[in-house]
């Protein structure tokens, strides 16, 4: 079987690489180290970082896609050349032209206005969610609160895959103490994460 994977958030500038980067990569990551059968295909805008590709072995083939029309052109495009049986949309985003099963992975709801004031990225991450739900084989997403946005919002059922934790955090090394009360937080520095509150 031929899996095709929309891994362009894993050749993004570095500044970018948040929440679904990390995803994607230990996903793809995982992957590798368990199915030996099918064959992957990612399709990319850049080389993959080497810490990624080093990993991957020969039945994970890169296919570079120029970064402008990504999803609109060249998605489609290389699917007329090589049709995937399955592809994965793990950026909350899919080419309207998916002649095949879909798995879509939807990380968040947040399309408040204040939060996407540049270049009309809301409407447009709002517009391509609700294309995806419609459209979707299957949807995962990662709890059950969303899940029931997901219903709510979408008429949609969706499947909860809890994220998982990178092979890096183990339980070994000192235990940090601090005398003064603390929270630690490790997402990423935007205002839907609504920092102030916390």
């Amino acid at each position: 079987m031929i899996i095709g994977i929309d891994a362009g958030c894993l050749s993004s500038n570095p500044s970018l690489q948040a929440g679904v980067y990390h995803v994607a990569k230990e996903l793809i990551l995982g992957l590798a180290k368990r199915d030996i059968k099918n064959t992957y295909i990612l399709y990319v805008f850049d080389n993959l970082p080497k810490e990624i590709s080093r990993e991957l072995p020969l039945h994970f083939i890169q296919k570079k896609i120029h970064r402008k029309g990504f999803m609109k052109f060249g998605l489609p495009l290389a699917f007329l050349g090589k049709k995937p049986d399955v592809f994965l949309a793990l950026s909350q985003v899919m080419p309207l032209y998916h002649p095949f099963k879909t798995i879509g992975f939807i990380h968040g709801l947040d399309f408040v206005p204040e939060y996407h004031t540049v270049d009309n990225s809301m409407s447009s991450l709002e517009k391509n969610t609700r294309y995806l739900a419609k459209h979707a084989r299957e949807l995962i997403t990662t709890s059950r609160f969303l899940v029931s946005q997901i219903k709510e919002r979408y008429k949609r059922e969706s499947i909860v895959a809890p994220l998982g934790v990178a092979s890096f955090f183990t339980p070994e090394g000192e235990i940090f103490l601090h005398t003064n009360p603390y929270f630690l937080f490790v997402g990423s520095l935007k205002p839907s994460k609504n920092i102030p509150t916390l």
